[in-house]
């Protein structure tokens, strides 16, 4: 089963902040005098219902409640308890796995210096909870590999999905609208895998001579050997700004749950939260 289904509405409401209350004057009202509220709750059949509270509306003709000034948000953080629930597909485990930046690098030729684009400041990373590959500030960068023939076996494009939710809201449901989050994972080509020779990054870059082209070439050369095909994506601030919500009410940005979803196997090859902001 999808994690994301079995959030309850303890976690609706403790997500979402959900208050009740009400002053009473020196006059009382009667109850049945007021108007009624509806609240979420859950049916049995574990679904959203509705049900009303009396005397919490707004009563037709009294005098309006004082508006307390907004409070403001607080700093963003993660969810470990969602990647708790990350189920991961057994063989499927995500290898060589880094995190790093893509950002242009130098190469010289004699007295010339030319300027390329790589996955740069590379560091190793360690899975936790089986798959989960960690958390990403924005533009940052994962890169991993995994078994070809296991992936393949599990089906195209069409058997894949990146599902993605607040991690402060978790049982709002999966975002809707990919302009929010990375729908893509096969987005670090080779070319930025093998740097350029002639490069003045130090030891710790393959590198080979030649185009983007041949360099992507030598790079997938050397996986088909391993049985290995290369997989990564980025945070990229410029990409994300259709945003569903106001930046004023979360000027630091919000935290996102993603995970990679087969639909074969009902689970996942990784998970990992995210950084949203506002460029």
């Amino acid at each position: 089963m999808n994690f994301i289904n079995r959030f309850t509405l303890p976690s609706l409401l403790a997500a979402g902040g959900l208050f009740l209350g009400f002053s009473a004057s020196n006059n009382a009202v009667a109850r049945d005098a007021a108007p009624e509220v509806a609240v979420p709750t859950q049916n049995a059949e574990g679904t959203l219902a509705q049900f009303k509270i009396p005397g919490l509306g707004k009563k037709k003709g009294g005098k309006a409640a004082k508006e307390e000034p907004a409070k403001a948000a607080p700093p963003p953080e993660p969810n470990p308890e969602l990647r708790a629930g990350l189920e991961c597909i057994d063989g499927l485990t995500p290898m060589d796995v880094q995190r790093g930046v893509r950002r242009e690098y130098d190469v010289k030729e004699g007295m010339s210096t030319d300027q390329r684009t790589g996955f740069m400041d590379r560091e190793p990373v360690e899975m936790t909870n089986g798959c989960f590959l960690g958390e990403l500030q924005p533009n940052t960068c994962f890169a991993f590999t995994v078994n070809e023939k296991k992936y393949t076996e599990l089906g195209n494009s069409n058997d894949w999905s990146v599902q993605c939710v607040y991690s402060d809201d978790a049982g709002a449901g999966a975002l809707e609208n990919k302009g929010e989050y990375p729908y893509q994972v096969d987005s670090m080509p080779g070319k930025e895998m093998m740097l350029l020779c002639g490069h003045t990054e130090g030891d710790g870059y393959e590198c080979a001579e030649g185009s983007n082209s041949a360099r992507s070439g030598e790079w997938d050369k050397k996986l088909d050997k391993e049985g290995k095909i290369q997989l990564g994506f980025c945070i990229n601030t410029k990409a994300y700004q259709e945003l569903s919500y106001d930046k004023d009410d979360y000027p630091s940005g919000r935290w996102a749950y993603c995970q990679y979803y087969n639909s074969k196997t009902k689970k996942n090859m990784f998970g990992y939260e995210f950084l949203q902001t506002h460029r």
